[in-house]
């Protein structure tokens, strides 16, 4: 069942986004890098220890992400904090090494793709909607993670795949997301992909897109990750699907 959103006090990951500039502590415009799956997005999560304070404004200005960093004995971490309805929300977070965030157009909420293990996997795509009593997070891809692993797809141990989101499509109401397998030799079609357009918060699938017709038609807001995906699986499946059985891969579907 799919989860509806609920207030949280601490969430899984730092945030930030983007609509006027970002700036460092002291209103220095700050140097952003892109995100890997999304390159409208932030990338959000170098170690904290090089972190220096950034506030990132809301599109129309009326709430700001604040990140810092802090560490402790045992894992650095950072500091989210969001500025909004003349309170500050803060919700912390363990360091994951890679992390990308994205304001909505209409302001009203946030996307994080970040990972829960290593550099390689696994990627989740949260969204948080900032409320007057909080923040609100959604888990919107049980759906497509479904929808994409019923695909036939090769592997030694089956796995779920990488989830991150693209892009916001007109408001917080619809998201592009990617689901990808995992960028390693497990499986035949590692680092490939599919994008699905996903009502928020339900997390309905209204359309979805190969590979081949989401660089295509999104190419611009494709992250490196995304971008640079071998085409040769879905250009050529039967043969993929061949080396996949010489190579002893076992053909999964749920």
């Amino acid at each position: 069942m799919m989860r509806v959103p609920r207030p949280v006090t601490a969430v899984a990951l730092a945030s930030l986004s983007f609509a006027a500039p970002a700036t460092e502590a002291g209103g220095h415009a700050s140097k952003v890098e892109r995100g890997a799956f999304s390159r409208d997005a932030v990338f959000a999560c170098s170690p904290p220890q090089f972190m220096k304070p950034l506030r990132i404004p809301s599109p129309d200005g009326q709430k700001t992400i604040v990140v810092t960093s802090d560490h402790d004995k045992d894992l650095p971490h950072s500091i989210l904090t969001v500025e909004a309805f003349g309170k500050k929300f803060q919700a912390d977070f363990t360091w994951s090494p890679d992390c990308e965030v994205l304001w909505s157009p209409d302001s009203r909420a946030f996307f994080a793709t970040y990972t829960l293990g290593g550099a390689v996997g696994g990627f989740v795509a949260q969204i948080f909607f900032v409320r007057p009593g909080g923040l609100e997070l959604v888990d919107p891809t049980e759906a497509l993670v479904t929808e994409f692993m019923s695909r036939p797809h090769y592997c030694y141990l089956d796995e779920g795949p990488n989830v991150g989101s693209v892009t916001w499509l007109g408001d917080s109401s619809r998201l592009l997301v990617a689901a990808e397998f995992l960028p390693h030799s497990n499986c035949e079609e590692m680092g490939t992909f599919r994008a699905y357009e996903i009502t928020i918060p339900e997390g309905k699938i209204l359309k979805e897109y190969d590979q081949l017709s989401a660089k295509r038609l999104f190419w611009r807001h494709l992250g490196d990750e995304l971008r640079n995906a071998d085409d040769e699986c879905p250009r050529k499946p039967k043969r993929c699907d061949a080396e996949a059985v010489k190579l002893g891969r076992e053909r999964f579907t749920d």
